[in-house]
């Protein structure tokens, strides 16, 4: 029995920088920008996965200590991904 495979995860980076401040003001900015509601804000010591429901999608915005902060987008729709008013939202929210 073979199982499915998971879906490629997509990391889109918006900073190389790991700041709270930061990450708190791209979440403003990307529920703003795009809609949807916050399904789970977890919080750890290092890291942060902020799940933000949009049109169907999942977005996480996430924080990493070392690899700074970044959307993980899972299952997307690559039409979706491509659209100008989500491209739009990215490039606004990329700082580096």
């Amino acid at each position: 029995m073979t199982h499915p495979s998971s879906p490629p995860l997509r990391e889109i980076y918006l900073s190389q920088t790991s700041d709270r401040e930061l990450f708190n003001r791209l979440a403003g900015e990307l529920a703003q920008g795009l809609g949807g509601t916050w399904t789970a804000q977890i919080n750890g010591l290092d890291q942060r996965y902020w799940d933000l429901a949009v049109e169907g999608q999942t977005i996480t915005l996430h924080l990493e200590h070392y690899l700074g902060i970044m959307l993980l987008v899972e299952d997307a729709d690559p039409d979706w991904i491509a659209s100008e008013r989500f491209q739009a939202v990215v490039r606004r929210l990329q700082t580096d």
